[in-house]
């Protein structure tokens, strides 16, 4: 299918291609009018991926046409802490570990907590270790327009798990453990006015001039002009008061719409009025899009009649429509196996008229919505980072503004700490790094050849290194050393030594030499690291051990593992795991059977149920199986007598897995067949697997 973009936005290009052709997670930004909403859509229309779209709220779930972030992962409400993971049923946990793509539109209002508990959740019910469980993140909003929600309470709370006060999205400790690319859209389609354009640029990033401040109090009126227009306001109680105190003030009699609700509702009072009490003469807004276009969600009228199921709208063009009751659904996302595709099922819904009472309605709901003229009211100030931007640009036009009082500076809020996560905004460098190396891994990360993508990430940073560019070298190798597991295909991989100050690049090169062969000489250098800094580096412990285990030094060997245990376990704890911690399991799991005389079979159980697809794990279970007969020998038995645990049934894979005489070739190829097509084969295969009586390595 043909891209559907604009060909001249040089940031759209790149956001289509880093989610076209990549499985790197970034961040798409960009102000109110840049077209966020219309990309998304061409996105999931135009690329071959499975896709799910979520949002903080009913309403921006809605708009998004997608689902809410609470719902689809089934978390509870409140601050989410440490450990902490959604319930998902069956039929969501098969969506899951099929998605390409997971969306959140209006992330500025999902706080922290939340993302963690996305990761923790994917990462548990996957069964991949990998940040959110190996799937592509997209998070999309503006982190200039309001922030998330907290109470007091929830701040305190939040502030004794994370130690700061700053709960955006992307203080996630998720987040801040992968290279986040941050794209902004730039162009803007709502406004057209270069002068409002600049103004509403200055108000978002905290620019005031006192030339701005006049010109926007310039606006100030006393509000006689009785065009339609919507006043904007701080509160929910401000907003009910003057919505409660123009419809009063309306001397005719009032009709009260009842809405009807069917199935599994999860439509709230912010998507479809409960009661929606009209009255003729009193002004409303629509909370839907016309599929006849000819009205949009945000529209402003007044109602000319009032029948028993409709009502008839005046627009402020003139049109008069009769409008009827609209639906909305709640969704929820399911996997189609046969089809291999997502699909949306319709769980339950709500009827009403698409209108709600708009003489007045808060800051915070009108997010992403547009109106031709607004009245705000800021009362004694806005109270919240981002407030006045978004209530300025909810205006088409600089005179479709008015202001109820003065605006003081004060008002205009905006917080550091998003400023100081915009500074690299559209950092091309960054933006094509991850470009070319999502590009180059994308295939490897789809297959789940994590060993396949590792290499390439290795022979890009040699390149890197034999050019002199040791940043970008350090980066490409710590990645190809947390996708790697059987470092084997990394031996006689040329490297050039790089010039770079500290220990980090001391252990890169130490990595580069022991891979190109010159293993003392990278023994050298990780022996005159410091102890103490060296026992919170997981990659040069690894190294370490390497040299160890190639030399036969078991006893330091099993000293240098505990190390890397500790570091594991620290980690573990704090619920972080990594796809780095594989290359250490698979190793020990084969060095306990080697050479401690520890069973490595339980380890490596694991790591088959975390990545059945990759083969070298079964290949290395097989050969243990070899070395405890007894466990054949007991499964032989149960077999014979039919009355085994797991009720297992003659398995040529299982057969062939035990047989000594058939190649690894061989079983490969049985294995391939029964994966791809979940053959009964297979799930006797994974059931005798996990029957096994294994003592656990660790």
């Amino acid at each position: 299918m043909e891209a559907k973009f604009d060909s001249t936005n040089n940031e759209q290009r790149s956001a289509y291609r880093m989610i076209e052709r990549t499985n790197n997670s970034f961040f798409l930004a960009g102000r109110a009018g840049t077209g966020k909403t219309t990309f998304l859509k061409n996105v999931q229309e135009g690329i071959k991926k499975k896709f799910v779209i979520l949002a903080p709220t009913g309403q921006a779930a809605i708009n998004a046409g997608g689902q809410t972030i609470h719902s689809f992962f089934g978390l509870n409400f409140g601050v989410l802490g440490p450990g902490e993971i959604g319930s998902m049923n069956r039929t969501k946990i098969g969506l899951v570990r099929n998605l390409d793509t997971i969306i959140i539109d209006e992330v500025s209002m999902v706080r922290c907590d939340i993302i963690d508990a996305i990761d923790r959740t994917l990462r548990h019910y996957v069964g991949n270790s990998a940040p959110f469980g190996g799937i592509q993140m997209l998070f999309v909003g503006d982190m200039f327009q309001l922030e998330p929600i907290a109470t007091q309470k929830d701040r305190e709370t939040l502030k004794d798990i994370y130690g700061h006060e700053c709960f955006y999205f992307y203080k996630a400790a998720a987040i801040e453990r992968i290279n986040l690319p941050k794209i902004e859209f730039l162009k803007i389609y709502r406004q057209s006015d270069p002068g409002f354009i600049e103004l509403l640029e200055h108000v978002r990033l905290g620019k005031m001039t006192v030339r701005d401040m006049i010109k926007i109090n310039s606006r100030v009126s006393l509000c006689e002009d009785e065009r339609m227009r919507i006043t904007l306001c701080s509160t929910n109680a401000d907003a009910k008061r003057i919505n409660d105190g123009r419809l009063a003030e309306i001397d005719s009699e009032e009709k009260i719409y009842n809405a009807i609700y069917s199935g599994k509702t999860r439509v709230t009072s912010d998507v479809a009025e409960e009661l929606l009490t009209l009255k003729v003469g009193a002004q409303v807004m629509f909370t839907k899009n016309d599929r006849s276009r000819r009205w949009v969600n945000g529209t402003i009228g007044e109602i000319i009649e009032l029948g028993e199921e409709n009502v008839t709208v005046k627009l402020e063009s003139g049109e008069q429509y009769i409008v009827e009751k609209e639906d909305w659904e709640s969704i929820d996302y399911e996997y189609d196996h046969e089809k291999k595709r997502c699909i949306k099922t319709v769980t339950g819904k709500v009827e009403q008229l698409p209108l709600r009472l708009a003489w007045a309605i808060t800051i915070h709901k009108s997010q992403s919505l547009t109106f031709d003229h607004v009245a705000i009211d800021f009362g004694r100030g806005a109270f919240s980072n981002g407030q006045a931007y978004v209530a300025l640009s909810r205006a088409r036009t600089f005179d479709g503004i008015e202001l109820v009082r003065p605006m003081s500076p004060a008002s205009v809020r905006v917080s550091r700490a998003v400023l100081d996560f915009a500074e690299d905004f559209n950092d091309n460098d960054v933006i094509d790094r991850e470009l070319s190396i999502g590009e180059a891994i994308s295939a490897f990360e789809k297959s789940k050849d994590y060993d396949g993508a590792a290499v390439t990430l290795y022979e890009m940073a040699s390149e890197e290194a034999g050019a002199g560019h040791t940043d970008r070298a350090y980066d490409y190798l710590t990645r190809a050393m947390a996708f790697i597991v059987d470092d084997e295909c990394l031996m006689g991989k040329s490297w050039t030594t790089v010039n770079g100050a500290g220990n980090d690049f001391s252990v890169m090169n130490a990595c580069g030499l022991y891979y190109c062969g010159k293993k003392d000489a990278a023994e050298a250098i990780l022996r005159g690291l410091d102890n103490t800094w060296l026992d919170n580096n997981l990659l040069g412990l690894y190294l370490l051990a390497r040299c160890l285990e190639d030399k036969e030094q078991w006893a330091e060997l099993e000293e240098v593992y505990y190390r890397m245990l500790a570091i594991f376990n620290s980690v573990r704890d704090m619920g972080l795991d990594s796809i780095s911690f594989r290359k250490m399991k698979y190793r020990l799991a084969i060095l306990n059977e080697r050479q401690f005389g520890d069973p490595g079979l339980g380890v490596m159980r694991n790591l088959i149920a975390e990545n059945p697809s990759y083969e070298r794990y079964h290949l290395a279970f097989r050969w243990m199986l070899w070395l405890h007969p007894e466990l054949i020998e007991s499964y032989r038995k149960e077999m014979k007598s039919g009355n085994g645990e797991n009720d297992i049934k003659e398995c040529k894979l299982i057969e062939m897995a035990l047989d000594q005489e058939c190649s690894d070739g061989d079983f490969l190829q049985q294995l391939r067949v029964d994966l791809a097509e979940k053959t009964d084969g297979w799930n006797d295969y994974r059931h005798f697997i996990n029957g096994l009586k294994l003592p656990m390595a660790f």
